[in-house]
């Protein structure tokens, strides 16, 4: 049945590397201060260099490095030097290397925590980690820029259709939503980065019915700005292609089929989700679409799962087909043909050095990133992962120095393992994760 809703042990000895002027303080030498915890500095006997660069890849200095086994156990640590550098030699087979930074962004008082661990390295290996300098920050993107204000525009919603309970609008590159809210007028102020390349801008308005689905929309297009000014859009029902879906397997618990539709500054996105009471073997659902639109259409298909049975959700898959540049048509999605997606456990969440385990993983798989949210009683922080051995089923939390001991955690927050490949024009992929009860 399915129905539609909204969605160290103690220190042995010290290696200090210097230059052939011994007794030379690090700061006067400029090299590297190693501290070898465990005593055997590793089993491969091969240098590791570790490079620390921020997120656009400036180097930097005084980040403290520590390099690990293969399960995280650290055997040393020490500190880059001026050119965002440090060596380790005899490194470990597989080693675990984790640098770990914390900074002040200009003007802010609350400091900002970094990491990055990269697991399996053997040679050398680049980390990157957010510097509070004023470059681009892979989450947040690259710092704000004021553009150009031109002037305002305000938005009159003309009408409002049966079953409409609340409005989105797209005017030029900005969104603005009705939260259970009807949005009939609004004044929007326009940047020149809201204009399309031939000057002028768009304005898209959807309707939405109480389950938060697409059922009417409004569209201007190619309005030539003039400041102060003011435009009417007409609302009428949306278009609906079929989707029909088979092989949907016992554990799903949600489908949110999509079609989403681009052209210049201009997009439309429809995903309804069906929550299944009883998942059935098929079935077909209608998705909207906004006839006018034209330009690339994507279809695709997300699938909730509830591989514990626990009644929660805890992993999914994804069908995403080429674009296309036809109109919006009925699609058939096999979900036989899916990626299989990965169980996600965690051992020790409340421990300092927490294993996060998977199973499930699917051979077919080209590509895996692991993505984690840790917190500890001064902060909470997110790094992710991306290249460790296709052959693991587990990592564990590196081991830290007391310097980094803000790094410890006392909570594992979330664990997303991600899987994807791209073959025969469809993309695939899947995911599992936990989540802190």
């Amino acid at each position: 049945m399915m129905r539609q809703t909204g969605k160290i042990g103690f220190w042995l000895f010290v290696v200090v590397l210097f230059s052939s002027l011994s007794g030379c303080g690090q700061a006067n030498s400029g090299k590297n201060v190693i501290i070898v915890e465990n005593g055997n500095g590793g089993n491969a006997g091969g240098p590791a260099i570790v490079t620390v660069t921020d997120y656009s890849g400036i180097r930097v200095p005084n980040v403290t490095v520590v390099l690990g086994d293969s399960d995280g156990a650290m055997q040393a640590y020490g500190v880059t030097d001026a050119a965002g550098q440090i060596t380790f030699d005899n490194a470990p087979t597989d080693a675990t290397v984790t640098a770990a930074n914390r900074c002040l962004r200009s003007g802010s008082t609350t400091t900002t925590y970094s990491m990055d661990i990269q697991y399996d390295v053997n040679g050398s290996v680049v980390l990157s980690l957010n510097n509070c300098a004023t470059t681009a920050d892979p989450v947040l993107g690259p710092p704000a820029v004021d553009p150009l204000i031109i002037g305002t525009v305000t938005v009159n919603v003309t009408n409002t259709p049966v079953g409409v309970t609340r409005n989105q609008m797209t005017v030029g590159r900005q969104y603005f939503f009705g939260y259970g809210i009807l949005l009939t007028r609004q004044t929007i102020t326009l940047r020149e980065s809201d204009l399309d390349q031939d000057g002028t801008f768009s304005v898209v308005v959807m309707g939405m019915d109480a389950q938060f689905n697409t059922i009417a929309y409004g569209l201007l297009t190619g309005q030539t700005f003039t400041d102060a000014m003011t435009v009417d859009v007409p609302m009428e029902p949306v278009s609906f292609v079929q989707y029909q879906i088979s092989n949907i397997p016992a554990t799903a618990v949600a489908l949110q089929p999509s079609l989403s539709t681009y052209n210049g500054n201009r997009s439309f996105w429809s995903g309804p989700v069906y929550s299944l009471l009883s998942a059935p073997s098929s079935t077909t659902v209608a998705v909207a679409y906004v006839p006018a639109f034209g330009g690339e259409v994507n279809y695709g298909i997300d699938v909730e799962l509830d591989q514990d049975h626990d009644g929660i959700a805890d992993s999914r898959f994804s069908l995403s087909p080429a674009l296309s540049e036809s109109a919006p048509s009925d699609q058939n999605f096999d979900l036989s043909t899916a990626l299989s997606a990965p169980l996600v456990t965690v051992t020790g969440a409340s421990s300092a050095r927490p294993t996060l385990s998977w199973s499930g993983v699917d051979p077919a798989s080209t590509s895996a990133s692991l993505g984690v949210n840790l917190h500890s009683p001064t902060t909470s922080w997110y790094f992710s992962i991306r290249n460790f051995m296709r052959s693991r089923t587990s990592l564990r939390y590196p081991q830290l120095p007391d310097s980094l001991a803000a790094f410890r955690p006392n909570r594992v927050d979330y664990v997303d393992l991600y899987t994807a490949v791209s073959e025969g024009g469809l993309y695939k992929s899947s995911s599992g994760w936990y989540a802190a009860p």
